[in-house]
């Protein structure tokens, strides 16, 4: 049986207005898929894929702390967590990944279980994809995602004609993000941006070299 990703594209927490939060999600979960890693045959194989979209959230809030210093969106995903998982789902997959007796509250199992989860997630993310592309693809969730156009124009005495496109597909999301790098580095507020990808790049997880 599998996880689909209808099961899972809420738990992100919604922050902006354009909505794009899933997008993430969703790439996470087509690299998930491709690896074999949404299909389970037992409950705690189900558990353990669910706690993998948990980590995909949480991955997208740490991120979107440092560099857009949103901090308020935790409680709003372990919130979330409760739509599909229960408490006792919870303490039984801690039982199943760990030897020692469980913290006394749901949440501090969940944090637990999280804060390894993320660092598994991330390792299997950088297989698929570029620090860049990671760094970029989160950092436009928040920030309208145009890039520009520039028209043929061989008088090099005009200024160049640019055409703003937005890409409110997944598609065309993540084309945008993979191919068009250099203008999206240009038009973003570097420092911001920078900050995202050097806590990436500096082991965020504690994984090792990605």
């Amino acid at each position: 049986m599998k996880v689909e990703f209808d099961a899972i594209k809420d738990l992100t927490p919604h922050i902006w207005t354009e909505g794009r939060e899933w997008m993430w999600m969703a790439k996470v979960w087509a690299i998930l898929e491709k690896k074999g890693l949404t299909t389970y045959e037992t409950q705690a194989e189900k558990l353990q894929i669910y706690m993998r979209a948990v980590s995909a959230a949480a991955i997208y809030l740490d991120y979107i702390h440092i560099v857009f210093d949103e901090i308020e969106y935790y409680e709003t995903l372990y919130w979330n967590i409760t739509e599909i998982m229960s408490e006792n789902e919870l303490f039984f997959l801690y039982g199943r990944a760990r030897t020692d007796d469980p913290p006394e509250s749901a949440t501090d199992v969940l944090n637990v279980l999280d804060s390894h989860g993320r660092a598994d997630l991330m390792e299997v993310l950088t297989q698929e994809m570029s620090l860049a592309d990671i760094a970029l693809g989160l950092y436009y969730t928040g920030v309208d995602p145009y890039s520009y156009d520039y028209g043929d124009d061989e008088d090099d005495d005009q200024d160049e004609e640019k055409e703003l496109r937005p890409f409110a597909t997944y598609d065309g999301y993540w084309k945008l993000i993979t191919e068009s790098t250099a203008s999206l580095i240009e038009i973003a507020e570097f420092p911001d941006l920078m900050a995202g990808y050097e806590w990436l790049n500096e082991n965020a997880y504690q994984i090792g070299m990605f």
